[in-house]
C-alpha cells in the first residue's frame, strides 16, 4: 500500500513540474527555435507549419500572429541591452544598423493590450522607407515623452511596451545569416 502512495505523490508531482514548466515555457515565450540577438527574440518557423508545439502555443496564447513564410521575420523586445523591462515612464534610444532588408518597421505596442501605442502624434512607429538615415547608413530613434530631434516617437507614461522591428524580404528569414544578423541596440535613459 505504501508502494502505491508514494507512486501517485511521485506521479502527481511529475505532473504538476509538466504542467509548470510547459506553462513556464509558453507564457515566456520560449520555443525551439528562439532566436536571441541581444534584447531581440524572434521564431524564424513561427509561421511555418513545421514550428515546435511550444512556439505554436506562445502565438496561439499571445494571439499574436507570426509572419508567415520564409521571407519575413519579426523580432521584439520586452526590455532594453541591459534587461530592465521597456516602461512608458522612460526614454530609449533605439540605435544601429539593420540587417539587409527590401523593407523593415519599427513600432511600439503597448505590452499588455497588444495594440499599437496611442500617443498625439498618432505615430507609433517608422518604417525603413521613413527613418532619418545617417551618412554612414546606421539610424537612431528616440523613445521619450518629451520632444526630441529627428526620429522620434512619443510615449505615454506608466505603460509596459513591447518594440517589434520587422523585416520583408530577407536573407535573415531565410536562415542565410542567422548567426551575423546584426540588430539596433535598446538603450534606456531618464526616467521619469
Amino acid at each position: 500500500m505504501l508502494f502505491f502512495l508514494q507512486l501517485i505523490v511521485v506521479s502527481l508531482l511529475a505532473l504538476a513540474l509538466g504542467l509548470w514548466s510547459a506553462f513556464h515555457a509558453v507564457d515566456r515565450g520560449i520555443g525551439f527555435e528562439a532566436i536571441k540577438r541581444g534584447s531581440w527574440v524572434a521564431w524564424a518557423q513561427a509561421g511555418l507549419p513545421d514550428a515546435d508545439p511550444y512556439t505554436e502555443a506562445t502565438f496561439a496564447r499571445s494571439g499574436e500572429l507570426p509572419l508567415v513564410g520564409g521571407q519575413s521575420i519579426a523580432f521584439s523586445a520586452a526590455s532594453d541591452d541591459d534587461g530592465n523591462a521597456l516602461s512608458g515612464n522612460c526614454s530609449y534610444r533605439i540605435f544601429g544598423k539593420a540587417p539587409p532588408a527590401q523593407w523593415w518597421t519599427l513600432v511600439v505596442f503597448d505590452a499588455k493590450t497588444r495594440v499599437t501605442i496611442d500617443n498625439p502624434s498618432h505615430r507609433p512607429g517608422f518604417s525603413s522607407s521613413e527613418v532619418i538615415y545617417r551618412a554612414d547608413g546606421t539610424f537612431e530613434v528616440a523613445l521619450s515623452g518629451e520632444p526630441q530631434p529627428g526620429n522620434w516617437i512619443p510615449l505615454p507614461q506608466a505603460t509596459d511596451l513591447r518594440i517589434f522591428l520587422r523585416f520583408y524580404d530577407t536573407p535573415v528569414a531565410l536562415g542565410d545569416d542567422f548567426e551575423g544578423a546584426e540588430l539596433p541596440r535598446i538603450v534606456r535613459g531618464a526616467c521619469r
